[in-house]
């Protein structure tokens, strides 16, 4: 298995050394566990919402939106596009998480590649998290001094509960990630009679559909993986201080949304 998605899938890219003995597991415990459910959560405001997920695949229990229902609350402007082309990478994902994998194949899949490997040991486990205190409100964020380690968990089974949809996650997280409380009639009515109707146009659109006005990209796979492989900025490294201070910063303001490292290549 290795071997054929080593030479069928990744040609073009670096991504793959299964040389690399390392990267195999070292037990199964991880793997092995079957996620609790989770029945009952008070803090959770979407209690008693129908799930859009088979209970085979899930077993969180009942609380999470239907994606309907978030992007009804948040409509998606269809000039607003942006993905990754389908390659094996953005259909990985969806095998593990289905649980169409064994243990044995989420251990050979972990041979592949360290974000594999990353990749097949977090999503099993993330099934099992209750992500649902996300929507309350964050007390004491100003005195954060470094990003929580629970909190990128939280964020982390989120996006895996919504298939690495991003928008989706937005759209559940909501307060200032989604700006609903703003009252949109509101400020048109104060400043429409200041600014041409072309203007006012344009301010309605950013408080209901945001900005770009328009962006429709499919990114090529082999473009999103030079990126993986480039890496940061070696400046980010030299003042990596810095950098920290600066995201922890913006994420306790709610500004950025942290995920595990081993998700990101798989986003679709």
């Amino acid at each position: 298995m290795a071997r054929f998605m080593h030479e069928r899938f990744h040609k073009s890219t670096n991504a793959i050394d299964i040389s690399q003995k390392d990267n195999a597991f070292t037990d199964l415990k991880s793997t092995a566990e079957t996620p609790k459910i989770l029945r009952k959560s008070p803090a959770c405001q979407w209690a008693g919402t129908k799930r859009h997920t088979t209970p085979s695949i899930y077993t969180k229990g009942e609380f999470y939106p239907h994606p309907s229902r978030l992007y009804t609350q948040v409509p998606q402007s269809k000039k607003l596009r942006w993905g990754v082309e389908e390659s094996f990478h953005t259909s990985i994902f969806f095998v593990v998480r289905e649980g169409f994998l064994s243990k044995i194949g989420l251990q050979t899949l972990g041979l592949v590649s360290s974000r594999f490997r990353e990749m097949s040991r977090d999503v099993p486990r993330l099934l099992g998290v209750d992500f649902s205190s996300l929507t309350q409100t964050r007390l004491g964020y100003e005195s954060q001094e470094e990003i929580d380690n629970n909190r990128v968990e939280k964020l982390s089974a989120a996006a895996v509960y919504y298939g690495l949809d991003l928008g989706l996650v937005t759209r559940y997280l909501g307060q200032e990630f989604t700006g609903l409380w703003r009252d949109t009639d509101a400020i048109l009515s104060r400043v429409s009679p200041l600014v041409s109707k072309s203007d006012a146009d344009h301010i309605k659109r950013i408080l209901t559909d945001g900005c770009p006005a328009e962006f429709d990209f499919k990114e090529p796979h082999d473009n999103k993986m030079l990126l993986l492989e480039r890496g940061n900025e070696p400046s980010i490294d030299m003042h990596i201080g810095a950098v920290n201070e600066m995201l922890n910063e913006e994420e306790r303001n709610n500004h950025v949304i942290p995920f595990l490292d081993g998700l990101y290549s798989s986003r679709p």
